[in-house]
């Protein structure tokens, strides 16, 4: 007996563990749904309320502007208030309606309406309700009427409405005047309501010299009125829940009142457990939030898994049992290992932070490659003299902030860092807030999809102002000491041992030699010791010239203001070229620039003019004229000009267009000119006049 029945003791066996382990099953299918429903509606409770909050406190900076325009803007111009209202409107579209209300004394009351009149309003009048409908304004103190409101449009028949006249309002406007804060009404019905909507107003009040006086007292004496915004409670959540799922009903009341301001529910409303409430405070009153999903919203979730699950189970026998206890352990292992990863990667953005934070590198995140937002970090905001999230975090701005000397060159970086993966590394200058320009070394990294696709690019920014500054500076010296060095060091050679001993020698052997020849030297002899002591001293001019032009560029001069005029004058008196029988005409401004590079220039110039001359007299002019952001000089002479194909050669050194022994000269002036001009950053040519005759040297320098 007991052999026949023990065949039915695993099969039973079996079927009790298959059976508890699909009610276990089905009972933890069931809380995970439950959880899942928990959890997916607080998430969009909470975006549906925070969306909501942020419409409400943004207000409040819509009102403070209203106020600041209007205690800076002249009050009586109905144009610039309707502007200005529009442009905060456009940022601020849930709002109704944006208004000033004075503050008219009883006895001002009849001239402020007839200004009203003159100023643009048309056939303005103080009013209020009574019974439905809009009546002159019964006598009190003083009033409050509507004298501005926009949009102008579904709002005209709030023009003139006395805000005092209503309970409601008179009890927010006399605690905004006694307070100087922002006041909020209980619910009320707006003038303009021509549907059902609740509706609230915000009173900013306004005094006497833009400052709220110290006491209650003061402050009723000074009031001048309110800077208002009108608000339909309904059109505001509405509009701030509209990018939202519609998957939430939300009730609002006035939490002193108890009044309803919006329910979003049906007729079949939803009761059950998933219910949020809170809370927001802004002027002065407290709504309360109660959030709900909609009907069966997050209650839908089919259950028939529930049931498969527990029929499935039960006939799955052992190895259900033994799946269901493998799955048990797997969950409590996964849920240790996401505790452990979620503490640990706490842990790590935690550090990140804080390393960020008290470092002075900016960090930027461009979530997805494919849009133009970015993320930047308060460093970054800070490196350029913003304020955390003062401005868009853009690329497109931050390109724009780049100088365009530099911007075909970090597009260049980024384009190939994108292609090839060449490393994104690059020191450009980026316009700071002040309007200045700074060096920033900017890095990135790229992220790819499985395909190799950038999706997206994070990396960082440092100010590298000083180090690049420093880094240039430093280079300029060192390039233009290494040619000046260079220069010296091969003029000294020269100058030392092969010029100056030889010349004095040969100088005062002359002499000798023509002191005690005196009186035996024939005419052949005596003019072949003149020729001798000519070209002595035409080599000490060389020299000279030799050293003049050595050391251009040694010295650093600063720009001065200079007058043109005295520097020609000055020259030209020098060089003796009236008495030379040559007419030096100029009519030259004062500018600013280097005299000394200058006086160097003109003198050899004006020299040259005199000294090449075909003619024994001669007229040479002298005209200036700025282009850009150079000074453009030009010395032109009527003498017998230089031909096209030599004159890339008058520039060298020791270049000249006639024998020395026919005109006196070193052929170094024009190569001293050429230096000088472009020590200085300037540049010296020569441009054909018309008709060929002549010569008209220019040349070019800087006017910064």
């Amino acid at each position: 007996m007991m052999t026949r029945y023990k065949q039915f003791i695993v099969p039973i066996i079996v079927i009790l563990t298959g059976l508890i382990a699909s009610y276990l099953a089905f009972s933890v299918v069931r809380e995970l749904r439950i959880t899942n429903e928990e959890r997916a509606f607080a998430l969009q409770a909470d975006s549906h309320f925070f969306v909501a909050q942020d419409k409400i406190m943004g207000t409040e900076d819509l009102l403070t502007s209203l106020k600041a325009f209007l205690e800076n803007a002249e009050v009586n111009n109905l144009k610039q208030f309707s502007q200005f209202s529009a442009s905060l409107m456009l940022r601020h579209p849930e709002v109704q309606a944006l208004e000033w209300i004075p503050r008219i004394p009883v006895l001002e009351l009849n001239s402020y309406v007839d200004r009203a009149n003159k100023a643009g309003h048309e056939d303005f009048k103080v009013v209020e309700r009574s019974q439905g409908g809009l009546i002159p304004v019964a006598e009190r103190a003083e009033y409050f009427p509507v004298y501005y409101v926009h949009p102008m449009q579904g709002n005209e028949a709030a023009i003139g409405f006395d805000l005092g006249s209503n309970s409601a309002r008179h009890q927010a406007l006399v605690e905004a005047r006694d307070t100087g804060e922002a006041v909020m009404t209980q619910r009320i019905t707006l003038v303009q309501e021509k549907a059902s909507q609740a509706g609230v107003l915000v009173f900013l009040p306004m005094y006497q010299g833009g400052i709220v006086p110290g006491t209650t007292k003061v402050r009723r004496q000074k009031l001048t009125g309110f800077a208002l915004i009108v608000v339909r409670v309904g059109d505001l959540i509405v509009k701030s829940r509209a990018n939202l799922v519609d998957t939430i009903d939300m009730v609002v009341t006035d939490a002193a009142t108890q009044e309803s301001l919006y329910d979003s529910r049906d007729a079949v409303r939803y009761e059950g457990p998933l219910v949020q409430e809170k809370k927001v405070e802004f002027g002065r009153r407290t709504w309360n939030f109660m959030l709900l999903p909609k009907t069966n919203n997050f209650t839908q979730t089919s259950r028939v898994g529930e049931w498969l699950t527990l029929f499935s189970s039960v006939l799955i026998t052992a190895l259900a049992t033994l799946f269901i206890a493998q799955l048990g352990r797997s969950h409590e292992t996964v849920k240790k290992e996401v505790a452990l990863r979620t503490v640990q990667l706490r842990s790590s953005e935690e550090r990140f932070k804080a390393a960020v934070d008290g470092s002075s590198v900016g960090i930027w995140d461009r979530v997805n490659i494919g849009e133009d937002t970015e993320y930047w970090s308060p460093v970054f905001y800070e490196l350029l003299g913003y304020r955390d999230q003062e401005i868009a975090a853009k690329g497109s701005i931050l390109q724009a902030a780049i100088h365009p000397d530099d911007l075909a060159n970090t597009q260049a970086m980024l384009k190939a860092h994108l292609n090839d993966n060449s490393p994104y590394q690059v020191e450009h200058r980026i316009k700071t807030k002040d309007g200045t320009y700074r060096w920033f070394l900017t890095t990135g990294k790229v992220t790819r999809d499985a395909k190799g696709n950038p999706i997206r690019m994070a990396g960082s920014i440092q100010n590298i102002d000083g180090r690049k500054k420093a880094e240039i500076v430093t280079f300029e010296y060192a390039r233009d000491l290494k040619r000046s060095n260079e220069d010296l060091e091969q003029f000294a050679y020269i100058a030392s041992h092969d010029l100056k001993a030889p010349l004095r020698a040969i100088n005062e052997l002359a002499n000798w030699i023509e002191e005690d020849l005196q009186d035996v030297m024939n005419d052949e002899t005596r003019s072949y010791m003149k020729l001798l002591k000519s070209r002595v001293k035409r080599l000490e001019g060389l020299l000279a010239s030799l050293l003049e032009y050595s050391r251009l560029g040694t010295d650093r001069h600063d720009a001065t203001s200079v007058k043109l005029n005295e520097i020609i004058k000055e020259t030209t008196d020098i060089l003796g070229s009236a008495q030379k029988g040559f007419v030096v005409e100029y009519d030259l401004p004062t500018i600013k620039t280097i005299p000394a590079a200058l006086q160097i220039i003109f003198r050899n110039l004006i020299s040259n003019a005199i000294k090449h001359h075909h003619k024994a007299e001669g007229l040479i002019k002298i005209q200036y004229t700025e282009k850009g952001n150079e000074h453009i000089f030009s010395v032109h002479d009527d003498g017998p000009g230089i031909p096209i194909d030599m004159q890339d050669r008058v520039f060298g050194m020791f270049k000249t267009l006639k024998s020395r022994d026919t005109v006196e000269g070193s052929g170094m002036g024009l190569a001293i000119i050429k230096k000088l001009v472009e020590r200085h950053g300037g540049k010296v040519w020569i441009e054909n006049t018309d008709g060929g005759t002549g010569t008209n040297f220019k040349f070019s320098l800087p006017n910064s």
